[in-house]
């Protein structure tokens, strides 16, 4: 399955905050540690990710991971006009296949 369709991703903006939001088709699961976020032409707080579940996985040994459904806030403090958002993440599925952002 493409990573786009294992884990769809939406997000929403109220002014200043944004929610990132990625729905996880079971059997698939996104890595905490293979998460980054990078603002061109702003200032953003750096993104608390939640606690997630522990799991032993074969790429990356014992790994924190989310199942199912993972909202992130981010608020941005400044922004140029054309300000733009970069997050990248990583998952994994049960056909023990790597999944990145952009496959």
């Amino acid at each position: 399955m493409p990573a786009d369709q294992a884990f769809a991703f939406d997000f929403q903006q109220q002014q200043h905050d944004v929610n990132l939001s990625w729905q996880i088709k079971d059997g698939y699961y996104l890595y905490r540690q293979q998460f980054t976020f990078s603002a061109a032409g702003a200032t953003i707080d750096e993104p608390a990710l939640p606690a997630g579940e522990w799991h032993e996985d074969e790429f990356y040994g014992k790994s924190e991971i989310f199942r199912q459904r993972l909202t992130v806030p981010v608020t941005v403090k400044e922004a140029d006009k054309e300000a733009t958002l970069t997050v990248t993440w990583q998952g994994c599925g049960r056909c023990r296949i790597l999944l990145s952002a952009g496959d």
